[in-house]
Formats: structure tokens, sequence, C-alpha cells
């Protein structure tokens, strides 16, 4: 899942614009931890993963490769 991951994380940030540190102020993750998912050096627990991918506006599926479609399903989140 790292290198795939890495990829799909990547393509989210241009995708949005976003910088590093947006991304890590959105998610509520210190930036650099952001970083190191970045670069592959580490992969996020549930929980910041869950936060990852509500900041780059993605779904879990999109992120972790089960799925091409970046997109949410919205309503699903009480």
């Amino acid at each position: 899942m790292s290198d795939l991951f890495v990829t799909r994380i990547k393509a989210r940030k241009a995708a949005l614009k976003l910088t590093m540190p947006q991304i890590a102020e959105r998610a509520g993750v210190p930036q650099p931890t952001i970083e190191m998912y970045f670069y592959g050096q580490a992969l996020p627990t549930f929980p910041r993963l869950v936060r990852l991918s509500e900041a780059l506006d993605c779904s879990l599926d999109y992120l972790a490769g089960l799925s091409d479609q970046p997109r949410r399903i919205e309503g699903l989140r009480p």
C-alpha cells in the first residue's frame, strides 16, 4: 500500500492545490508527520488516515488503492 498511498496523497494534494502545511492544518496532524507520509517514511494510524482523507476530500478506499475514484460518498457520516 505504501507506494500507491504516496502516489494517491500526492495526486490529491496537486488536484486541490494544497501545501503540506495546509494539509497538516486541515487534518490536525503535525507537518513533519505529513511530510513523512508524503516521502513514504511512515504510514498513518487509522484515526489519522480518516482525518487525512477528510483533509484531501477523498475516500479511504481511494487512499488504500481499493478504488480509483477519489470521490467521497456524501451523507454517510453522521
